[in-house]
């Protein structure tokens, strides 16, 4: 291996010690340590915005140069000087990985004689003019179903490619009208998994000859295996279907099929446990309810589980994922529930302790990283970079963080940012300063448009640091989490103090520290209620 070095400098320096950290003064050391500190919260904050908008998969890898955006997926490097936001590429790989050739042929024909996927291409590129506004380069618009159908393909196709392999036969697949339907939902499916932190394995597609589920998925937290499978309710008229291959679209149980899909996904052979994927490609529920489709799907799972064999069971996730029938809404979202069939502590109706269903969640916390990826679907992202929307694009410089310090000359004021609260209805942002002086300052100042975007998205990074999110908490359990990080800190003795009038003080004290952390949390919940804010 060679080395570069600066003949230079290495002269210049030769003879002398490098200075370490234990040769600065006590007052060099403090701001150096502080410097360290600042340095890591910056790197925290800013990997916590990029996770929230590309998941845990690998990043994005992408750069500029002269002049041009360059994206690397996989081993192949794309670039264009075209390319200004995220989005834009994703419209061009799309078009890369069907084929011109295939592009043209299908744009050619009228619009209902073409694959879904270049209907929504038409419907798309209408949406791009509907929305454009005159002299800007970049612009925001809200997201319809039509850009999820769309832009949630080719991104789904993208993450597929950077993170495992984009196989032939999926791609295939894709571009048979009737294969179209099987595919897309295999494709959104992939997406939720490596965005939730899922190493995927996919099966050798050359071997038609033995029953094999789609592919398998090892989670990055537990290092569990699991096989995957995915199904959905095919309609007529419907992403590529027909009466021969679909159920009527006047048909209104959406959950009719649902039992024999899941007894397909059980039939194939799998070593570990089971991720089942359903959707029921059903009308999307405007109520705040529980949609009818719900009701059913879990009356007929608890019916499947009667007479269950013990090596049969597996996570469900029953979805909703009708973005396609809404194109024009900017309302839509994926709607979904989950089960555990013939797992007694997962998905199940009952009444728990806080404690107990903590403990159920670590137990499937894997199954739980599925969730909270599926409530986030398809999250695609504007930037290359994973930075904030209004930075990335230059809309807004100096943002102000946390532990810098700033200077207000209208104020006659110059001090270090020790926090930041934002007020989203009055778009202000009120600093709490300590100035040069030593003094604690409250300093107001209002919000642009696209800054008030920006903390909207990623209040918790927003102003340089990880703080703990200011909007309400309605889940009992998230706030009995917080609860554990918070009291985590206290000692063993601490503990105890916060239970000490309690009659079984011999019990609390056989517990370990972890278990009576626990305990002493699920009592202090005790009597707290919780209110859904509207």
């Amino acid at each position: 291996m060679r080395v570069a070095l600066t003949a230079r400098s290495f002269t210049r320096r030769r003879g002398r010690q490098a200075k370490t950290f234990a040769n600065l003064s006590a007052k060099e050391q403090a701001q150096l340590s502080a410097a360290i500190q600042t340095s890591i919260a910056r790197n925290q904050a800013s990997e916590f915005i990029r996770k929230q908008q590309q998941g845990l998969g690998k990043p994005v890898i992408a750069t500029k140069h002269q002049g041009h955006q360059v994206v690397a997926v996989g081993n192949t490097v794309f670039f264009s000087k075209k390319w200004k936001t995220f989005p834009d590429f994703l419209s061009e790989y799309l078009k890369h990985v069907l084929g011109k050739e295939y592009f043209t042929a299908e744009i050619a024909k009228p619009f209902n004689d073409r694959n879904p996927l270049l209907q929504w291409c038409e419907t798309f590129y209408e949406y791009q003019k509907q929305n454009s506004t005159a002299g800007a380069q970049i612009h925001n618009a809200a997201a319809t179903g039509i850009v999820y159908c769309y832009l949630g393909v080719a991104y789904n196709l993208y993450l597929l490619s950077h993170n495992v392999e984009l196989q032939k036969r999926l791609v295939d697949r894709l571009k048979k009208t009737d294969q179209f339907h099987g595919a897309y939902y295999e494709l959104i499916v992939a997406n939720i998994l490596i965005r939730a932190g899922f190493k995927l394995e996919l099966e050798d597609e050359s071997d038609q000859g033995n029953k094999h589920c789609e592919f398998a998925a090892i989670s990055q937290r537990s290092g569990k295996k699991y096989w995957i499978e995915a199904k959905a309710r095919g309609v007529s008229g419907i992403l590529g279907k027909t009466e021969l291959t679909g159920v009527s679209a006047t048909e209104r149980d959406a959950t009719t099929r649902l039992i024999k899909q899941i007894n397909d996904a059980l039939a194939k052979p799998a070593d570990s446990t089971r991720l089942i994927f359903v959707d029921v490609n059903t009308q999307w529920s405007k109520s705040e309810e529980a949609p009818n489709w719900v009701l059913k799907a879990e009356k007929r799972l608890k019916a499947k589980e009667q007479n269950l064999p013990s090596d049969k069971s597996a996570y469900i996730f029953i979805t909703n994922a009708s973005f396609h029938l809404h194109q024009d809404s900017d309302r839509t979202r994926m709607e979904a529930f989950v089960y555990g069939l013939g797992i007694s502590d997962f998905g199940k109706v009952g009444y728990y302790r806080y404690s107990q269903l903590y403990r159920m969640k670590q137990k499937h916390i894997d199954a739980h990283d599925v969730i909270e990826s599926l409530k986030k679907y398809p999250a695609i992202p504007s930037t290359f970079d994973g930075g904030l929307p209004s930075e990335s694009f230059g809309i807004t410089k100096d943002r102000s963080l946390i532990g810098e310090t700033y200077a207000f000359p209208n104020l006659g004021v110059t001090g270090t940012l020790l926090d930041a609260v934002v007020m989203e209805t009055e778009k202000t942002v009120t600093f709490v300063i300590r100035t040069t002086d030593g003094q604690n300052q409250l300093i107001s100042k209002p919000l642009t448009d696209a800054e008030l975007a920006d903390y909207k998205a990623h209040p918790e990074g927003y102003f340089g640091v990880l703080k703990q999110s200011p909007k309400p908490i309605s889940d009992p359990l998230e706030f009995f989490e917080i609860m554990l990080a918070q009291y985590g800190k206290a000692s063993r003795p601490q503990l105890l103090a916060l239970v000490s009038n309690n009659n079984d003080q011999e019990f609390l004290n056989s517990l370990s520290d972890e278990d009576l952390l626990i305990e002493v949390c699920d009592r202090m919940m005790v009597g707290m209620s919780f209110k859904k804010a509207v």
